[in-house]
């Protein structure tokens, strides 16, 4: 199994009475939220105070905004603890490498796994799955991580 985690923002009205009970959902392109334009607002990617609302449009129509997305190689990328010591020194909840796969051929074992099973389902190309297994069998490798340093596995 390949796991994936992301990061999203809700923003709802304080009274909930006074919302339209729908939602604005924005899927981020590689993290940069783009609501800025509706809003007539610079957008940005933590909208925590009343300038970052602009003219606040969407919310004074009682919209719940919601956003998620990805950024593989930015600032949202955090890439799982080699081992279970280091995550949890810092408290990361999330199986470390060696927790998941055992070794780098456990992982790729799983990368393999879960591309024959998507092209069974005809989500995935057979290219693709060659592409997917290929990629696993290089080394997976983490260059300066401000929390786990430099590692390969």
């Amino acid at each position: 199994m390949v796991d994936y985690s992301m990061d999203f923002y809700i923003l709802r009205p304080v009274d909930l009475s006074k919302g339209n009970h729908k939602v604005f959902y924005e899927i981020e392109n590689r993290g940069s939220k783009q609501f800025g334009a509706v809003d007539e607002s610079s957008g940005g990617n933590n909208p925590t105070t009343a300038a970052d609302a602009g003219d606040a449009f969407l919310m004074n129509q009682g919209y719940t905004l919601v956003w998620s997305g990805w950024d593989p190689g930015g600032r949202a990328h955090r890439p799982f603890a080699p081992m279970a010591a280091a995550r949890t020194s810092i408290g990361d909840p999330r199986p470390s490498l060696t927790e998941r796969y055992g070794t780098h051929a456990g992982y790729v074992a799983a990368v393999t796994a879960a591309a024959q099973a998507l092209e069974a389902q005809r989500m995935l190309l057979p290219a693709d799955v060659q592409t997917y297994i290929t990629n696993a069998q290089a080394p997976v490798t983490v260059i300066n991580n401000p929390v786990y340093g430099s590692y390969a596995f």
